[in-house]
């Protein structure tokens, strides 16, 4: 594709990062990116090449003058579409589109509108690492706005999940768009409240909204984390303020959650567990045969091995088993031969040598090893398997999707009895 080959082409580093975090990224938007952030290094270059309009008094820099007249350079002000200092020619954001007032001219950080509608808001944030291209390459730019929403409806209310630290439960708000973990100033307070807190030591990153303010930054530190048998060392962002406690990517990375305990909590923010549970009994007992140990049986069904009239009979002698398999192997023949799945007898012109498998969870699956005899006499059919891609595009526009995983599945064909 033209976007992958611009992408992995970008020698300049800054650039190529910029466009892997993008979501959904085209190749239109792609190029956009990139010619931006050059013009950008450009302009740059040539602002501290050129100098500032500054109050601050700077030592005399020798200048240079190989001509007797002398060159006339416009002078830089601030751009009312950015709030950034460049000469007066067309700014690259004069048709981006405001986050703030939805408006095409300017961005959010030079957005003169204030909202005046009341409405009833839900907190949702975001922590990424989008560059700006008028601060540093390390700026973290942190959105904690709220989503408005007009009109009447059924609130639902974000994920929460309930972590240890400092042998305190707290209860953090999961973020999936956030980039690091925070808290506020308050709940820190708290966690230390019986003993002295921790050191802090001055963050590596900087946050901001997207209207521009930063956010004080009260320190950083490293927390022992527990989430049920997990404990971990991880590092906390303490900010001022009341706002809500993230639980960001970084924790998420190191931290496995238990997203089905999650969800269930959750589900239209009206279900409690213990009504999740009357209904999770109601479907077991609905569907008894979908849930139970037994061994199903496809119906309407069963699976033919065709043999070349050719072809001669071939017998395999029984491979030598581990000693330490020899009783799992045992049980499993039991259970197999109870289920109605194989059948014992005493001639056979037919054998293939079984192959034991311990599986994870300590139990024996036995396989046999068909390359020897019906592999070599039933013909291949040369069906072309599906490329992995060709079935990802075939999913293109799905709605609902379904996982469908049974338990022994090959066991549940039966086999055609006319062999």
């Amino acid at each position: 594709m033209l976007r992958d080959r611009l992408v992995c082409g970008i020698n300049e580093e800054k650039i190529q990062r910029r466009l892997l975090q993008e979501v959904n990224l085209t190749f239109e938007d792609a190029l956009r990116i990139a010619r931006a952030m050059e013009t950008a290094a450009k302009n740059s270059l040539e602002m501290q090449q050129g100098g500032l309009t500054s109050t601050v008094t700077q030592a005399p820099v020798a200048v240079h003058q190989t001509s007797s007249r002398r060159d006339h350079t416009p002078e830089k002000s601030k751009c009312s579409r950015c709030l950034g200092w460049h000469l007066p020619k067309p700014c690259r954001f004069q048709t981006a589109e405001c986050r703030k007032c939805k408006k095409r001219g300017h961005i959010a950080r030079a957005c003169r509108s204030q909202s005046n509608q009341q409405v009833e808001s839900m907190a949702a944030h975001q922590i990424s690492q989008e560059e700006d291209f008028q601060e540093s390459e390390k700026m973290l730019e942190t959105a904690m706005n709220a989503v408005h929403r007009v009109g009447r409806g059924n609130e639902v209310k974000p994920l929460k999940v309930e972590v240890v630290i400092n042998q305190q439960k707290v209860k953090m708000e999961i973020d999936t768009g956030a980039a690091v973990t925070l808290v506020n100033e308050a709940t820190f307070k708290a966690l230390w409240s019986k003993r002295k807190a921790p050191g802090l030591r001055r963050p590596q990153v900087q946050l901001r909204t997207y209207s521009g303010e930063s956010l004080t930054l009260v320190g950083e530190t490293d927390v022992k984390v527990r989430y049920g048998q997990q404990v971990a060392s991880l590092p906390l962002i303490i900010v001022k303020g009341n706002g809500p406690n993230l639980f960001g990517r970084n924790w998420i990375q190191n931290v496995k959650l238990k997203w089905e305990e999650i969800f269930h909590l959750h589900i239209t923010g009206k279900t409690s567990h213990e009504e999740g549970r009357i209904q999770h009994k109601k479907l077991i007992t609905k569907y008894q045969e979908v849930f139970n140990e037994k061994m199903g049986l496809l119906e309407g069904a069963t699976a033919t091995i065709p043999v070349r009239a050719d072809t001669a009979p071939r017998f395999f002698k029984p491979r030598p088993v581990p000693y330490a398999y020899k009783e799992l192997v045992e049980q499993e023949l039991r259970r197999l031969e109870r289920d109605k799945i194989i059948e014992a007898v005493r001639l056979s012109d037919w054998a293939a040598p079984a192959v034991p498998v311990l599986k994870m969870d300590g139990s024996i699956r036995i396989c046999d090893d068909f390359r020897l005899t019906i592999n070599q006499a039933a013909p291949c059919e040369k069906y072309p398997l599906p490329k992995i891609n060709d079935i990802f595009a075939s999913l293109a526009g799905g709605q609902l999707f379904t996982k469908l995983d049974l338990s022994q599945a090959y066991q549940q064909v039966a086999l055609d009895e006319t062999l």
